[in-house]
């Protein structure tokens, strides 16, 4: 039973390397695709993979939403590429949970093959964490942010899916979330009892308003049809807040302090299995996110001029072959 883990980065710097080394305690192979990393994400991932951690990486140049491109692409390679068995879809905030299964994680995986068949897709829940007052100074973020409310439902669970469903032409939907086969229908999802991902998307302010700006910048680059999908839709508030009341924004002590973590959440830190960090330094969110914001306004902006100009060129390509001219 090979297991290959597949994740697309943006950006990551304070949390990739405590995510592949714990991603690493549980799967053979980890694949990348990087999508315009500018804050040392990628030198973290080559120092991991020159210290012999077992990743790869590739590059995407898109700087609008194709998810659903680049995660058929990583599975396909994985399975083509790498053998996978079964092909583990990861975010980089996304952190496997096994405090509550009663076997390893491959064990789990090969006894719901056993039961579902190669024809069924793992569900597995998100478990959201969240800053709070109590939180101590320490740079492995799963040791750091400790606090969490359970999620529930569709949009808050991931897969894991099997190799075979590539001869069914298998499309890895938007946010991992589901499997497209045979040209449309949804492969069947189950959840596995006591699987989770611990999921760290806030982990600073400045962070999250970044990823949130990025987010659905990529979305409204695609077009209105991606917009109309709702694909990114939790983005949205924040960058339309943000646009139209920035002054009330960043004044708000509940945004700006702790990110809206939300009221109940229980004390319970995963159980992380990565070890020390080697390679990831301190972070100053801020100064982060203001490069990385202008970092992608230039790549969108200067691909919006790339396209301007072939639009140009095309335009007096069709003139010139369409038009009327004296012939003698």
């Amino acid at each position: 039973m090979k297991l290959v883990a597949v994740t697309r980065v943006l950006n990551e710097a304070d949390i990739v390397e405590a995510f592949v080394r714990h991603t690493a305690h549980f799967v053979d192979q980890h694949l990348f695709v990087d999508n315009g990393s500018v804050d040392g994400t990628l030198g973290i991932l080559e120092k991991l993979k020159q210290e012999g951690l077992p990743l790869s990486v590739f590059q995407s140049g898109s700087r609008s939403f194709i998810e659903a491109q680049v995660n058929t692409f990583l599975y396909r390679t994985a399975v083509s590429g790498h053998a996978a068995d079964w092909v583990v879809f990861l975010d980089a905030d996304e952190f496997i949970d096994d405090a509550w299964l009663t076997q390893p994680l491959r064990d789990t995986v090969a006894a719901f093959q056993a039961r579902h068949g190669e024809g069924a897709c793992i569900r597995v829940p998100l478990r959201d964490y969240h800053l709070t007052p109590e939180d101590p100074a320490d740079p492995v973020v799963p040791r750091r942010i400790r606090h969490c409310v359970d999620s529930a439902g569709e949009s808050s669970s991931k897969v894991i899916v099997p190799a075979a469903l590539l001869a069914r032409n298998a499309v890895v939907l938007p946010g991992n979330h589901a499997v497209q086969i045979d040209q449309g229908s949804l492969c069947p999802a189950h959840a596995e009892p006591g699987l989770a991902y611990a999921h760290y998307a806030v982990r600073s302010p400045y962070q999250w308003i970044s990823k949130a700006l990025i987010g659905w910048s990529k979305v409204l680059a695609a077009g209105p049809e991606t917009v109309a999908a709702k694909h990114g839709y939790h983005y949205q508030w924040l960058f339309d807040s943000l646009r139209g009341n920035p002054a009330g924004f960043f004044s708000n002590p509940q945004v700006m302090q702790k990110a809206l973590a939300p009221a109940g959440l229980s004390l319970r830190p995963l159980d992380y299995r990565g070890g020390e960090l080697r390679h990831t330094g301190p972070v100053d969110h801020p100064m982060r996110a203001a490069k990385v914001l202008m970092q992608y306004l230039h790549e969108l902006a200067s691909q919006h001029g790339e396209m301007l100009e072939l639009v140009n060129k095309l335009h007096a390509t069709v003139e010139r072959n369409e038009g009327i001219s004296p012939l003698f």
